[in-house]
């Protein structure tokens, strides 16, 4: 259906559409994709897990990625990026993604209409942290939230976004080269406060 022009956005996911998207998982993972209508997209395979049994089966049931990554979650999809190349699933229990990292798909996907795609599991956990903020919208408040920002994206506002991204990574580099060789360093600490600090900014 259609209110003013948007369209209403999809249902929400229940208990049925797990059981079909896991058992859906289950046939592809044994090569049964191309038979039942899926591209021939290649599925990660996820390494032998490192925890415990316990934990290992609340990450699957739960779709915690970072617990099954063992880590922080850029460097397994890094990993797989150079395994399988810029388009690849993900599955496990009753989750699934579809990691799209091809610059070409990624326009694609974000000109299209925003009812062509769920925002599903994303919009589920951005919600409690942002309310309904651009990124975890409806099709309705994006609409009017979007119109909003434009005046955010003109060239001499993102000019000078990117001049200050250059001084705060130039203060990172800084930084780091103060630091001894031997030393390990948590880069993700160190990044999220290069992103607190832009935002402070």
């Amino acid at each position: 259906t259609k209110k003013s022009g948007v369209e209403d956005p999809p249902r929400a996911v229940d208990l049925l559409d797990t059981a079909r998207l896991f058992t859906v998982n289950i046939l592809t993972s044994l090569g049964f994709g191309p038979r039942l209508g899926l591209s021939a997209v290649p599925n990660a395979v996820i390494q032998k897990y490192e925890g415990s049994f316990l934990s290992f089966i609340t990450g699957v049931l739960g779709g915690d990625l970072q617990t099954l990554a063992g880590g922080p979650l850029f460097l397994l999809l890094a990993k797989y990026y150079t395994t399988y190349g810029p388009i690849f699933n993900l599955s496990f229990g009753p989750k699934s993604f579809l990691v799209v990292s091809d610059p070409v798909m990624a326009k694609h996907i974000l000109k299209s209409p925003p009812t062509q795609y769920c925002k599903g599991m994303l919009a589920e956990i951005l919600e409690p942290i942002m309310g309904k903020g651009l990124i975890p919208a409806d099709p309705k408040t994006w609409k009017v939230r979007r119109r909003a920002i434009v005046p955010a994206f003109h060239k001499k506002w993102l000019n000078r976004m990117n001049t200050l991204f250059a001084d705060c990574a130039d203060n990172l580099i800084d930084s780091l080269s103060k630091v001894p060789e031997n030393k390990a360093i948590d880069m993700e600490e160190r990044f999220c406060s290069v992103t607190l600090d832009i935002i402070g900014k």
